[in-house]
């Protein structure tokens, strides 16, 4: 993938799933990131949190997790030297536009202290010392009502509109004016209206190019280990999708209802509750994806 040196970066995806409208339950987080020197295999992580909350909490547990994991698996799993993580490359998904800042506040601050409790951890316990790898942050949207269509000179001989072609990306015109960002069609629609992803840039350390970031998702959306084809959004964040989606084996609602108790206050304890309640992954089906 062009602007990436595989063997020292690390991939994730980021999503939050939120209870259907008036039904009880937690917000669940989920974290996908690749240990691979390929980037192409993927651990997960998911917790609870508060009821409909998109900014995930203790995200700075769960970046250092990711980055010591891809250190076991690389050590450990692999038997290969350690080269050091220099690219972090983030895709978020689930976030309107106008949550953008409360994320850049909140979120990407605790990115940068997982990686440095990340780089703490690493010199006490191996005494290697490297420098703060540079992060790169994408919001990835698919709820818009923006459609692409092939202009009718480029198809002479047909009668009826066509959605452009698998890896079709605009970038300019009908983009945002205060930050940067792009339309990807990443995929080819088997029937109907594709409908591409839109990518906006928050944050970028890293310096890629436009042409570089672009190519790098449209390459991620062919790593779907569930299908042969291209998807719409890169496979990191399908990944996180899937773990948000099996929250429900983690946890035990039917066991008790928090609105029941007479010993709950509040939303934090309510919060509790659920968290007492969460069944993690099996430490043997942790390191693996499980999700599929």
């Amino acid at each position: 993938m062009p602007g990436l040196v595989l063997n020292q970066t690390i991939i994730m995806g980021l999503d939050v799933s939120h209870p259907n409208p008036g039904a009880l339950g937690p917000s669940v987080a989920a974290l996908a990131s690749s240990v691979d020197p390929a980037c192409s295999f993927y651990i997960g992580q998911s917790q609870v949190q508060r009821p409909r909350q998109e900014a995930i909490d203790n995200l700075q547990g769960m970046i250092t997790h990711a980055l010591r994991q891809q250190f076991m698996y690389i050590t450990r799993g692999l038997g290969k030297q350690y080269v050091p993580t220099s690219q972090v490359l983030i895709f978020r998904d689930g976030v309107s536009e106008g949550q953008f800042m409360d994320i850049i506040e909140f979120e990407v601050v605790q990115v940068k202290e997982g990686i440095n409790a990340w780089l703490a951890e690493l010199k006490k316990n191996a005494n290697i010392t490297i420098p703060m790898p540079r992060l790169t942050f994408v919001v990835v949207g698919k709820r818009h009502h923006f459609r692409m269509f092939e202009p009718r000179d480029h198809q002479p001989t047909h009668t009826r509109v066509d959605n452009c072609q698998s890896g079709t990306v605009i970038d300019r015109h009908v983009t945002n004016p205060y930050w940067d960002d792009y339309y990807l069609l990443s995929h080819a629609a088997l029937l109907g209206t594709s409908r591409p992803a839109h990518y906006s840039v928050l944050w970028d350390e890293t310096g890629f190019t436009a042409d570089q970031l672009q190519q790098i998702s449209f390459h991620l959306c062919h790593l779907y280990s569930r299908a042969t084809r291209a998807v719409s959004i890169p496979a990191p964040v399908y990944y996180a999708d899937q773990i948000c989606a099996r929250w429900r084996y983690h946890h035990f609602p039917q066991t008790d209802d928090p609105s029941a108790s007479d010993e709950l206050e509040g939303v934090e304890d309510e919060v509790a509750w659920y968290r007492a309640r969460w069944r993690p992954v099996h430490p043997r089906i942790a390191v693996k994806m499980y999700w599929m």
